[in-house]
């Protein structure tokens, strides 16, 4: 979750680069510059346009989306090797001499090749954009 929290923290606390481990973070914490976490507590509101008090459950609910989105991702990369197998197979199949002569087979495996590709491409699509969504957030 860094590539949310950093800019978020960086935001609310100010970041004159010295963030750069967890030990950083916490110092912030320990010593805010409350005035300054308050003002840029209402920007961040106002760029929302939450309530400031929103803002706590706001980030909750942000953070368990992320986390989820990332638990796909996991499941997607884990699924990248099989893709990969099914899609050479299903060119071996292909090619095989006595299928190649069944159009029928031919144009289903082609079909089914092409919807999984598609799908996943449609999937790494939608990845994208929740992490462009995040950054610009």
């Amino acid at each position: 979750m860094k590539v949310f929290t950093r800019p978020l923290l960086a935001q609310v606390y100010g970041d004159d680069g010295t963030i750069r481990e967890f030990a950083d973070i916490i110092q912030l914490f320990r010593q805010p510059d409350v005035k300054k976490a308050r003002e840029q507590l209402m920007v961040l509101a106002d760029k929302l346009g939450v309530d400031i008090w929103h803002i706590p459950g706001f980030l909750q609910d942000y953070g368990d989306t992320y986390l989820s989105v990332s638990y796909y991702r996991q499941c997607l990369d884990q699924v990248k090797p099989v893709e990969a197998n099914v899609q050479a197979a299903l060119a071996e199949l292909i090619s095989h001499p006595q299928i190649s002569l069944d159009q029928e087979c031919v144009q289903t495996c082609k079909m089914i090749s092409t919807t999984l590709e598609q799908a996943l491409k449609n999937i790494h699509k939608r990845f994208e954009l929740f992490e462009e969504r995040t950054l610009d957030m």
